[in-house]
C-alpha cells in the first residue's frame, strides 16, 4: 500500500542506519581490539560505549515504531494515514533520538558511570559506584527487556489479527499469495524480536 510505504521506509531506514553504526563499531574497532589484544585507553572505549548506547537505543526505539506502524495499519486502517503521516513520523523519530541521547549523558554526567571495554576482556562493562549498578540494571537491562517484550507482544497481536483477516477472503489466488507474503513478513519481524532478546541475554547473563 502506498500509504504504508513512505512512513515504513523512513522508519526502516532509520533503524538500518543506527544498526549499521552499532555493527560497524563492533566489526572494525572492538573485534580487532579484542582479537589482537590492543590496549585501548578507558577514555576511548568509554566514548565508544556511549556511541553504542546511543545507536542501540535508537535502533530499539525505531524497531518499536516499526511495530506500532504495522499494528496501526492492521487494526486502524482508516486512521493510519493520520497517525503515521510523513510529518508525524519524522516527529516520532526526532523525539526518540533526543530521548536516546539523554541516556548516555545521564549515565556519564549525573552518576559518573562509564560503559567501557576493560583491557583483555571480551565484553563491555560498567565502571562506577553503586548508582552505576542501578544504571546497568534498571536503565539498561530491564528497560531493554521490557521494550523488547512490548515489541514481541504487539507483533504477536498484529500477527493474529492479520491471520484472522486473511481467512475471510479465500477466493482470490493473488490475494492468497499476498497474504502469505505479508504473513511471513510478520513472522520475520517476530523472529527479530527474539534475536533482540537473545542478544540481551548473551550480553548480560552469559557474558
Amino acid at each position: 500500500a502506498k500509504s504504508l510505504a513512505n512512513p515504513f521506509r523512513i522508519l526502516t531506514l532509520n533503524q538500518a542506519v543506527t544498526d549499521l553504526i552499532n555493527s560497524s563499531v563492533f566489526a572494525f574497532i572492538i573485534a580487532p581490539t579484542v582479537f589482537f589484544s590492543l590496549p585501548l585507553p578507558i577514555e576511548v572505549t568509554a566514548r565508544l560505549g556511549r556511541l553504542l548506547f546511543l545507536a542501540y537505543d535508537c535502533c530499539s526505539w525505531s524497531h518499536l515504531l516499526i511495530t506500532l506502524n504495522r499494528f496501526t495499519f492492521t487494526f486502524f486502517p482508516f486512521t493510519y494515514t493520520e497517525v503515521f503521516s510523513r510529518s508525524k513520523t519524522l516527529i516520532y523519530l526526532v523525539s526518540h533520538q533526543i530521548s536516546s541521547v539523554r541516556h548516555p549523558l545521564f549515565s556519564q554526567c549525573s552518576v559518573e558511570c562509564n560503559f567501557y571495554l576493560p583491557i583483555g576482556a571480551w565484553n563491555f562493562d560498567f565502571k562506577g559506584g553503586d548508582d552505576c549498578k542501578k544504571v546497568e540494571w534498571y536503565l539498561n537491562y530491564c528497560r531493554n527487556m521490557v521494550l523488547t517484550a512490548c515489541i514481541a507482544i504487539i507483533d504477536i497481536v498484529t500477527l493474529i489479527k492479520f491471520h484472522l483477516y486473511s481467512t475471510f477472503d479465500k477466493n482470490s489466488f493473488n490475494k492468497k499469495i499476498q497474504h502469505r507474503q505479508e504473513f511471513f513478513f510478520l513472522i520475520q519481524a517476530l523472529c527479530q524480536s527474539l534475536l533482540f532478546y537473545s542478544e540481551l541475554i548473551c550480553c548480560y547473563n552469559i557474558g
